[in-house]
């Protein structure tokens, strides 16, 4: 199978929302496993077109950084995640599930 935009546009919302129904607090966690065997937890898609699709993504290297007040205060969100775009091509695996991953405290919006 080869993801394509469909997939990321309903399929993965649709399963998301199949998941948060059995999840004691609500949420969900959506792991990405890339075809050079590279793995992050998404937490927000941020764009879908028809080759690509640009996530957020917890850092693959270090911990979550969290913003200051004073820089919330401006407009930044609670935690700098990295962004990448990823041709679908390269998504192996989407994994849903309602466990924590490792340090990860939020889940996929």
């Amino acid at each position: 199978m080869l993801f394509n935009r469909e997939f990321f546009e309903t399929d993965l919302i649709r399963h998301c929302d199949e998941k948060r129904k059995y999840s004691h607090d609500g949420s969900v966690s959506v792991r990405l496993k890339l075809t050079n065997a590279v793995e992050m937890s998404v937490l927000v898609i941020k764009q879908v077109t028809d080759s690509y699709v640009v996530f957020e993504v917890f850092p693959l290297k270090g911990s979550l950084r969290k913003h200051t007040k004073d820089d919330r205060t401006q407009g930044a969100p609670i935690f700098d995640l990295d962004r990448i775009a990823v041709p679908y091509s390269m998504i192996a695996e989407v994994e849903i599930t309602t466990r924590q991953i490792g340090q990860q405290k939020i889940g996929f919006q």
